[in-house]
């Protein structure tokens, strides 16, 4: 599967492009929030009764559809709009169980990006959200794969989004998963100390089996639950030995998100790649369930500007052509992916 257009709103100002050559934009206190564009291609009217899950998403898949028409739409989320969810929840007991207003459901549903996606754009095709928290964006992915596999003359719509909000940080922090706010003096990524800094974003991509005008080759995707730490390294192995077809190590764009109780998940990828570079692309967009998207999208990136994100770095000899890229992340420690694209 080929991608060939992209575009991410996030929290760096990723709408035109990543600068490859300036430290990455720090986050806000303990968030990474995203620089949002103008939306001037969506009526006022619209926009304003959008929630920002939906407003987001809406801004970067819209300007991939002004001169193509997808089959499907496949998009991936966890978050969904959590703080429309409880807004509704609230009016329950505050309007005791009358007359509800019924904007704040339809933003929290987690199809509601996908389904103003099909509205807008007129589009009766295929229309699925995936809503697996760590394995939403890859499930999405194998989704857009089997499809085009089906449809082979077709293209696939394919997105992540997921928006940072007051109900689910508050969650997130009760549960031991954000870090202080004091952290964000130093790189958060280098702590030593448990929970990370939270992040959003919304990431777009058009795809087809076509290698016409295409930016990258997504050539694998494996995902598993597991806290064994030898069953991540068996699975990297088999993966890179079925996958991996380059004379050299690929580069490892790591999902290590500061938190030290699973870092060493992260060290075991290192260990399995010990000649190749290793960029940690959360320095970049934060922690959240989704952030795999943005790994892939700052690939394309990579390819499509033939630069490494030095500023991104960790360690390891950075190749001077462009070489596979292997995305790695685990969520809370328990959902692993891996996802391998190569330069077309």
């Amino acid at each position: 599967m080929y991608i060939t257009s992209q575009y991410c709103i996030s929290a760096q100002h990723s709408s035109s492009g990543f600068n490859f050559s300036q430290a990455p934009e720090s986050p806000a206190e303990n968030h990474f929030l995203a620089i949002e564009p103008p939306y001037s291609f969506i009526p006022v009217s619209s926009l304003r009764r959008m929630g920002k899950l939906v407003r987001m998403g809406l801004g970067a898949a819209l300007p991939l559809l002004q001169n193509t028409t997808p089959s499907a739409i496949i998009m991936a989320t966890a978050n969904a709009g959590k703080d429309d969810c409880v807004n509704f929840l609230n009016q329950i007991i505050e309007y005791d169980e009358g007359m509800l207003t019924p904007l704040n459901f339809v933003q929290s549903t987690p199809n509601s990006l996908a389904g103003q996606i099909g509205l807008i754009s007129q589009n009766r095709g295929y229309n699925i959200t995936h809503v697996q928290l760590g394995h939403a964006f890859e499930n999405a992915l194998l989704d857009a794969q089997m499809w085009l596999t089906d449809h082979p003359e077709t293209q696939v719509l394919l997105g992540a989004a997921d928006d940072l909000n007051r109900y689910h940080e508050l969650y997130e922090q009760k549960a031991g998963w954000v870090k202080a706010k004091s952290e964000g003096e130093n790189n958060f990524l280098d702590s030593n100390t448990p929970g990370s800094f939270h992040g959003e974003a919304a990431t777009m991509f058009m795809t087809s089996l076509s290698a016409k005008n295409a930016i990258l080759k997504i050539a694998a995707v494996e995902i598993w639950d597991g806290e064994d730490e030898k069953d991540l390294t068996d699975r990297v192995e088999r993966f890179l030995t079925a996958h991996h077809k380059g004379a050299s190590q690929p580069v490892l764009y790591s999902g290590e998100n500061g938190d030290c109780r699973i870092l060493k998940y992260y060290n075991l990828m290192e260990k399995s790649i010990l000649d190749g570079a290793k960029f940690r692309y959360k320095q970049a967009c934060g922690e959240f369930p989704t952030s795999t998207s943005f790994a892939l999208w700052l690939a394309g990136e990579s390819y499509l500007q033939k630069k490494w994100p030095l500023t991104l770095l960790k360690n390891g000899t950075v190749p001077d052509q462009m070489e596979n890229i292997l995305i790695y992340n685990c969520y809370k420690g328990i959902q692993h992916s891996l996802i391998l694209v190569e330069p077309v």
